[in-house]
């Protein structure tokens, strides 16, 4: 067998979706879509490349918060004892992930916001 090297791994792809019932042995199927954009999960450079993809999010976001990121996950770091200025600033990262360039989009459904808060901070208000 012969493999012709000439060829990107990255056209021509297709893909289709099943959604299979839990109460049924009946399934949807899609018809075979082409993909136009993006990159193969789990492939050897799709982590290299999302991480070049997700580079520009953190250079947009430092200067206002600390971006932590794992794989495909992204956590951001807002430190601030003031509300009215953690809330200014959380909008504002907010606002930079939503704003994300290079044809990612947030997922609004899986974003969550979760406030720590100190034994020490909490009875100071």
């Amino acid at each position: 067998m012969t493999v012709d090297w000439s060829k990107s791994y990255l056209t021509n792809r297709k893909q289709k979706v099943e959604i299979k019932s839990p109460n049924s042995t009946h399934s949807l199927v899609s018809d075979w879509g082409i993909l136009k954009h993006g990159f193969p999960q789990g492939s050897v450079l799709g982590l290299l490349l999302f991480l070049v993809y997700m580079n520009d999010l953190s250079l947009r976001i430092n200067s206002l918060a600390e971006p932590i990121f794992f794989a495909d996950d992204t956590n951001v770091i807002i430190c601030n004892r003031n509300f009215t200025e953690f809330s200014t600033t959380a909008n504002l990262v907010l606002a930079c992930m939503i704003e994300s360039t290079n044809m990612l989009v947030l997922d609004l459904e899986k974003t969550n916001l979760m406030k720590f808060v100190t034994k020490t901070y909490h009875t100071a208000r």
